[in-house]
Order: structure tokens, then sequence, then C-alpha cells
């Protein structure tokens, strides 16, 4: 017999392109939680971990910061490294596509930030 809730979260679905580069998509039906695993380097070689300081670098920047980013969750599923979580209440103040440009631009960003920082400090 299934859980009590169990028809009100849908399947888990998992976006990757490497092992280190994925998203992971949780719905219910008020709600949606994406969460991303941004490209890092192998932490077994010293030079790509200066990827992984600088991802743990902003995520912790931007959990400091939730409040600011109304759908951003300070704490990120385990084993991703940013998480959010859109709500019923999000999708009646903004736009979808807002917010979907808005998730998609962040990770964007993410990922240029780390790239320019790796490339400044290897300079």
């Amino acid at each position: 017999m299934a859980e009590k809730g169990s028809k009100l979260v849908m399947k888990p679905i998992t976006i990757s392109r490497t092992e280190h580069e994925a998203c992971l998509i949780e719905g219910s039906v008020n709600s949606v939680r994406i969460s991303f695993l941004v490209k890092k380097g192998d932490p077994n070689r010293p030079e790509e971990s200066v990827e992984i300081l600088l991802s743990h670098m902003y995520q912790r920047f931007f959990a400091l910061r939730a409040d600011r980013f109304k759908i951003y969750r300070k704490k990120p599923v385990e084993g991703f490294d940013f998480s959010f979580l859109i709500t019923e209440t999000h999708l009646s103040m903004y736009k979808k596509e807002e917010l979907i440009n808005f998730v998609l631009q962040f990770i964007q960003g993410i990922e240029k930030e780390v790239m320019d920082l790796k490339l400044a400090i290897n300079s």
C-alpha cells in the first residue's frame, strides 16, 4: 500500500550532462524544487580543486543572502550545489518565464564566475 501523501509528490527527474553536472527536478502539487550540481574539477587533482573551493564560496555567499532571492533555498539538496523552491505563491507573484529565466541566468552566471575567477587566480 502506498504512503498517504505519495500521490501528491511526483517522481523526481534528473537531467545530467556528466556525473559532475546535473539538475534534479522534484515536483509536487503546489511547488517544485530544482537543484543543480555545477561543473567542478576532480577533487583528486590539485589544479582543479580551486573550482571546488570557488563553487563552495559562492554557495555560502548566496546561502547567507537567500532571503533576497525569494526562491533560493539556504540549504541545497544533498549531493547538489544550489537549490530553488518555486511555490504556487511565487507563480502568482511572478511570470513563469521570469522565474525560469532567473534560474537559468543564475546558474550560467555561477559557472561563468567560477571559470573567470579560476583564470584570474591562475594568471
